[in-house]
């Protein structure tokens, strides 16, 4: 069987998310606009008021109660 391997994205990195502490690949992680978080891309929240931004769901609960 030839198995191809996992893109690098998806394979284990060293950097944990603030939020679910899963670690990952520094290169797929954003930052909360609000308290500057490291997020990985599944714990994001993008928030539209005059323009989308990214923030983590704690922030997203502070600014949109």
């Amino acid at each position: 069987m030839n198995r191809q391997a996992r893109p690098w994205w998806l394979s284990v990195g060293d950097t944990p998310c603030d939020i679910c502490e899963d670690p990952r690949h520094a290169e797929v992680f954003v930052r909360c606009a609000h308290c500057d978080r490291l997020l990985c891309p599944t714990c994001f929240v993008e928030v539209a008021d005059d323009a989308t931004v990214v923030v983590c769901v704690d922030c997203a609960e502070e600014l949109h109660g």
